[in-house]
């Protein structure tokens, strides 16, 4: 059997001719056929070209595109492509660098590195230390933008250059070649310029905000968080350092002020204020304000800011009065309403959890620990004890201890009536009430059934005067 080259449709059709040959011979070169499969080589010259509308593997060893060199394409049987290896393990799978010149389309996912995992997201790249940099070219590619990730993912820019954050074609944020981050500015003076509504949320620790070493906020800032955090940083031995949260006003007048509000929404989701602390300007002598803190709160939302507690410029404080004249001045002015000082152990388990107050002056030398009793221009009276006569606690109509005193003990229990203007007076019951009494020996009364002095000894009441 011979076969030929049909001259007009280039195929190769198998020759009847009764014999058993199976070569063919194109242009002076012979090939061996054996039933109808190639079995030599087929050379040509370099200006002869192969036309052809579909090549097929023999077999499922796959279908070879070589040079001369043994390099090229490789289809595997199943469809998989490799160029520059034999063993592709995807649909195409190149080994060294690919270079496209136009555009390239990716309708599915695009995986760079590990083989051997599944991509996660449209571009995944797989490696040690996978890096993308976009770059203008040039010597050294110094005009450009990188993104590597290590032990630590790293956003670094390679030349001198701003950095811009845009949405909806609008820039949003910038940094700046010189490190400086603004919002709302393209322009930013410090490390952080903001220009705006500022929120600042989250944080380390959890629902916290750290601020270190001075922020500048020109606009208003609302923290959204749990706590405000300010620390001094890399404080070292000799010099100090301390955290300072600075309200600035630049009203150089007295009586101007800095608030620091606590607000929330009212019925009608408009922002009330219902607690706050305030920081007044006082008299200005020398170019320096005296200063006085103001706290305010309000009963319900509905109800107005109203001052409660005052710190004046020399320490005192007032409950109720914006002029306290003590370091402690507590003063209501409302019809029915009483002032009251309250100390108060709720415990109930223990004996030694006592409510205490304590009055106390240093040395022998010192003043009187006592409590005034003053009535508005009707009296005083003073009680406590008195460090001039031997401590002995006193009991006096005047605003002094020593002075009018009425009851006096002194430190070995003696009591005495000192006064020379009136007279001790005991209790003065009638027999009936008399015989009410728990008595106890030693019971001094003067009974006005029987117009007498009675004392109880021995279990029995007896007159103390016959």
């Amino acid at each position: 059997m011979a076969s030929k080259i049909n001259p007009f449709t280039g195929e190769l059709q198998k020759i009847s001719d009764g014999s058993t040959d199976t070569d063919l011979t194109i242009d002076g070169t012979t090939l061996l056929i054996d039933d109808g499969v190639l079995k030599s080589n087929l050379l040509s010259d370099d200006t002869i070209n192969i036309q052809i509308d579909e090549i097929r593997a023999r077999d499922i060893d796959g279908l070879k595109l070589f040079d001369d060199s043994g390099n090229g394409i490789f289809v595997e049987d199943g469809g998989n492509i490799g160029i520059g290896l034999s063993n592709p393990s995807v649909k195409l799978d190149v080994n060294g660098d690919v270079k496209i010149s136009d555009d390239l389309t990716v309708i599915d996912k695009v995986k760079i590195g590990n083989v051997n995992e599944n991509p996660l997201t449209t571009l995944h790249i797989l490696d040690d230390s996978p890096t993308i940099r976009l770059s203008t070219g040039g010597t050294g590619n110094t005009g450009g933008f990188e993104i590597s990730l290590g032990s630590v993912v790293n956003f670094k820019g390679l030349g001198n250059n701003d950095y811009l954050f845009s949405t909806n074609n609008t820039e949003k944020m910038r940094i700046t070649a010189d490190g400086n981050v603004g919002i709302g500015t393209t322009t930013p003076g410090t490390l952080l310029q903001v220009n705006g509504l500022t929120t600042i949320g989250g944080g380390i620790p959890p629902n916290h905000v750290i601020l270190a070493d001075g922020i500048f906020i020109n606009g208003n800032m609302s923290v959204g968080i749990d706590k405000l955090v300010i620390f001094a940083k890399d404080a070292t031995v000799g010099i100090q350092k301390s955290p300072h949260l600075i309200i600035h006003n630049e009203d150089r007048t007295t009586g101007n002020s800095g608030l620091i509000a606590w607000t929330s929404d009212n019925n009608t989701n408009n922002e009330a204020v219902y607690t706050a602390i305030e920081g007044i300007a006082g008299a200005r002598t020398t170019g320096f304000f005296a200063g006085e803190l103001a706290f305010y709160t309000r009963t319900t939302l509905m109800d107005t800011l109203s001052e409660r507690l005052r710190i004046d410029s020399i320490g005192n404080i007032g409950i109720g009065t914006i002029s306290p004249n003590a370091l402690l001045d507590i003063e209501t002015t409302g019809a029915g309403v009483t002032t009251s000082l309250r100390i108060h152990n709720a415990s109930t388990t223990n004996g030694s959890s006592h409510a205490q107050l304590e009055l106390r002056t240093e040395t022998a030398f010192g003043g009187d620990p006592h409590i005034l009793f003053t009535v508005g221009g009707q009296g005083n009276w003073i009680m406590g004890t008195d460090n001039g006569d031997t401590d002995a606690f006193k009991i006096s109509d005047s605003t002094v201890l020593a002075t009018d005193t009425r009851l006096k003990i002194d430190f070995l229990g003696s009591v005495s009536c000192p006064a020379t203007t009136g007279a001790f007076i005991p209790n003065r019951l009638t027999t009936t009430q008399r015989d009410a009494l728990t008595a106890v020996n030693g019971m001094i009364i003067y009974n006005t059934t029987l117009e007498k002095f009675q004392g109880r000894e021995n279990g029995a009441w007896a007159n103390l005067i016959s």
